[in-house]
């Protein structure tokens, strides 16, 4: 209870809705638990190895369980008036969102134990976007932010697959190919168009000078913009990858 409690005093100055606390413990505790259990499981792989390989496994249960959920959401009547309802509140998109904020603060966790300052950035920004969300604020595009995770499935697969030695072969390709398609398909055909419709919907409420708060509204543009950038970026690498193994001519280098 104590806990909870200070959790509370750190989320409710932020504005957020601190029935969801107990689901960010929850989920952050589960993930360590499904570590521990994978770890444990996957004794034949060395040290390093069974690390990686428990950790793309609490990715993927992450992203199997948020992705069910936003999908949910999304399909159901609830989600079209959060369209242009920035402040509108549904229970299902807000336990996706408290789900992933306990995901984020284990990612944060992995950061510090690894040192690794992508885990730390990338664990913090999701972390406070989805801590954001639970006011509640900005559900909608917060939950086609959450889609982005369809892609992470068949990734965490196909990076367990190359961690147990089975990188090769039919199945591995489809994987692949689930991945390039689910990445291109949600994060730049559905996120895109969103967030271009998003954009003008946040200006609007700016200018209104109706936002709760004007530093959460520019942190989430920002936020926005980077995780757009970073997807086109990333994107790009994929695509090259497909012209390749589809027998594409490499560019010519300039003379």
């Amino acid at each position: 209870m104590q806990l909870l409690g200070c959790i509370d005093s750190l989320m409710l100055p932020l504005g957020v809705a601190h029935d969801y606390t107990p689901i960010v413990l929850a989920s952050f505790a589960a993930c360590w638990l499904v570590f521990g259990s994978s770890y444990a499981t996957f004794s034949q792989l060395e040290k390093k190895q069974r690390v990686q390989a428990a950790q793309h496994v609490a990715g993927l249960l992450h992203a199997i369980a948020v992705c069910a959920q936003v999908g949910y959401f999304l399909s159901s009547a609830e989600a079209e008036p959060l369209r242009k309802d920035l402040y509108g509140s549904s229970a299902v998109a807000q336990r996706a969102c408290a789900v992933s904020v306990g995901f984020f603060l284990y990612d944060i966790a992995w950061g510090v134990i690894e040192a690794n300052w992508q885990y730390l950035l990338h664990g913090g920004l999701c972390s406070l976007i989805f801590i954001f969300c639970l006011h509640p604020f900005l559900l909608y595009i917060g939950s086609i932010m959450l889609a982005f995770e369809l892609s992470s499935i068949p990734y965490n697969i196909r990076m367990l697959m190359i961690q147990f030695g089975a990188g090769r072969g039919a199945l591995y390709d489809l994987v692949q190919v689930a991945f390039a398609l689910s990445f291109l398909g949600v994060r730049l055909g559905v996120g895109l168009p969103a967030s271009f419709y998003w954009w003008l919907d946040m200006l609007d409420l700016l200018r209104s000078g109706k936002a709760h708060s004007t530093h959460i509204c520019y942190f989430f543009l920002t936020a926005n913009l980077l995780l757009n950038g970073l997807n086109l970026f990333w994107a790009r690498g994929i695509v090259n990858k497909i012209l390749r193994a589809l027998g594409a001519p490499a560019k010519p280098k300039a003379t």
